[in-house]
């Protein structure tokens, strides 16, 4: 069940679980990259820190609210002429940083917004 849901998620994460809830349908998924670049000066980092859960508001599908949990992984920079210390991979094919929507649902969201 889990590997058919894998086709509604990006190829850079892997799909945990799948819940059913009363509110809608959550994905649980984790990152599959085993390192990621500082968002300030570009150095490679593969020693984590720690992990934080993002929820993003996702597409719905057949009229079903869809719910994204992405576990996301905090790195150090080792760049000591970088001001960042500490960092979290970035997601861009699926939301921008701060984000709390997916790239796919703030996007229908501000189509459907500037409708006239």
């Amino acid at each position: 069940m889990v590997t058919a849901v894998a086709r509604f998620v990006p190829s850079s994460l892997l799909v945990d679980a799948l819940m059913v809830e009363d509110d809608g349908i959550t994905i649980r998924a984790v990152s599959d990259a085993a390192r990621a670049r500082c968002p300030l000066c570009g150095e490679r980092a593969d020693r984590v820190h720690s992990r934080v859960l993002r929820i993003l508001a996702d597409l719905p599908r057949a009229s079903v609210v869809g719910h994204l949990r992405v576990q996301v992984r905090k790195f150090f920079c080792d760049n000591p002429g970088c001001p960042r210390r500490i960092f979290s991979e970035r997601l861009s094919d699926v939301a921008l940083p701060h984000a709390r929507r997916t790239v796919a649902s703030a996007s229908r969201r501000a189509a459907y917004c500037s409708r006239p």
